[in-house]
């Protein structure tokens, strides 16, 4: 038995764009995929919420320590990328 129904939503186009962006890039089969994934999510913190604001007050603490002692760096995806590619050719090298 097929138990979902069809909506129709109106999105501000650059949510609408997002989406056909990561459908296009592979990163879902369809519209509706990612749909349903985001919405899993969204009904998961909602309902479920896994941190209580002192939790939450605890990360942010760890974050300035971390900041303070040198432990974070900018992002920097090509930098991540480019450490990615001689790691990998690393390995196959020593195949």
């Amino acid at each position: 038995m097929n138990d979902t129904e069809q909506l129709t939503i109106t999105l501000p186009a650059k949510m609408a764009d997002a989406i056909r962006n990561a459908v296009d890039a592979g990163e879902f089969a369809s519209n509706s995929e990612l749909i349903v994934e985001a919405l899993y999510h969204w009904q998961e913190l909602s309902h479920n919420p896994s941190f209580t604001i002192d939790d939450m007050r605890a990360f942010i603490s760890e974050g300035l320590q971390d900041i303070e002692t040198g432990k974070v760096f900018d992002f920097n995806a090509k930098t991540i990328q480019q450490i990615g590619r001689e790691r990998l050719t690393k390995s196959v090298l020593l195949k």
